[in-house]
Parts: C-alpha cells; structure tokens; sequence
C-alpha cells in the first residue's frame, strides 16, 4: 500500500497539531514557575542564620529557632 506521508511529522496538520500542544506545555511550565517563585518566604529572625524558609514554617530549618518568636 501507498503512503503519501512518509512519517507523521511531514503532514502539515500534524505539525501543527505537535507546535501548538508544545507551545501550550511550554506556556504552562513558565506559568507555573514563576507563580511558586512568588509566594512569600520567611527569613530567620537570627541575624547569624539568615536562612530563608517556606512559607509554612514554623521553625527555621538552620538553626531551629522559632520563626513566629518576636
């Protein structure tokens, strides 16, 4: 049996179809990135330490010491 296509990146809609879905994937992973880069981070009140921790912490992941000591 005759193909016309020899595989399926020389369809032309093929193509196209794999561009756009990598385009798409492309555009998600940079979305995603850049919005966990800018939750707040909390610093390490210990001017020694200085270790910069997740959001959600409660102790400095360094020293240990607390973070919501004031």
């Amino acid at each position: 049996m005759f193909c016309i296509y020899t595989n399926w990146l020389s369809s032309p809609i093929a193509f196209g179809i794999t561009l756009v879905s990598g385009l798409i994937v492309i555009a998600a992973v940079l979305v995603l990135s850049g919005h966990r880069s800018r939750q707040p981070q909390v610093e390490c009140p210990d001017p020694e330490c200085g270790h910069i921790n997740p959001p959600n912490a409660r102790y400095c992941a360094r020293c240990g010491r607390g973070l919501t000591d004031v």
